[in-house]
C-alpha cells in the first residue's frame, strides 16, 4: 500500500486487521457506499482519503499495521492518531477527491495531457493509495 501526502511518500507493509481496529472504526452512515474514495477522519478531522470500496477501505483502516503508522506518522509534531480518539470513515466529498487526484499528478510529474504519462497513470490504478490531506512531518530524517 503506498501512503501519500503532498510532502511524503511512504510505502507501508500491510499487516491483517484487528478486532481492536473494528472497535475503534465507527460505521459509515447508511446508504453512503456508492462513491470509490471514502475519507478517514480522527477526532472529527478529515486526515486522509482512501480509494477504495468501502469494504476495502474499512479493512485498510483496521489493519493494526496502518493503525502503527497513524501512530508513527506526525502533523506539526504530534501523531496523527493518539490510538483513542475514534476513527470515522465517510464517503469522500468532491473536494477530497479533487485533492487525491491532484497529489497524484503533483508527486509523480504526471501531466494527464500527455499519452505517455496516462498510460503510466492507468497502470498505478491497480494499487490501493492513501493520500493524507495534512503534511507529514519527515519522521525517518529527525536527529
Amino acid at each position: 500500500m503506498t501512503y501519500r501526502s503532498f510532502l511524503t511518500d511512504i510505502q507501508s507493509p500491510s499487516g491483517p486487521p484487528t478486532k481492536a481496529g473494528a472497535a475503534a472504526l465507527k460505521p459509515c452512515t447508511p446508504g453512503e457506499t456508492t462513491k470509490a474514495m471514502f475519507t478517514l477522519e480522527i477526532g472529527g478531522q478529515p486526515i486522509a482519503v482512501i480509494d477504495a470500496e468501502e469494504a476495502e477501505a474499512r479493512r485498510i483502516v483496521e489493519r493494526e499495521a496502518f493503525q502503527q503508522d497513524l501512530q508513527r506518522l506526525q502533523t506539526d509534531g504530534k501523531p496523527l492518531w493518539d490510538g483513542r480518539a475514534p476513527l470515522n470513515l465517510r464517503p469522500a466529498t468532491e473536494e477530497e477527491m479533487t485533492a487525491f487526484d491532484d497529489s497524484d499528478d503533483f508527486l509523480e510529474g504526471v501531466d494527464p495531457g500527455d499519452e505517455d504519462d496516462a498510460a503510466v497513470e492507468e497502470d498505478d490504478e491497480e494499487e490501493m493509495e492513501v493520500v493524507f490531506l495534512v503534511p507529514l512531518d519527515d519522521v525517518d530524517n529527525k536527529n
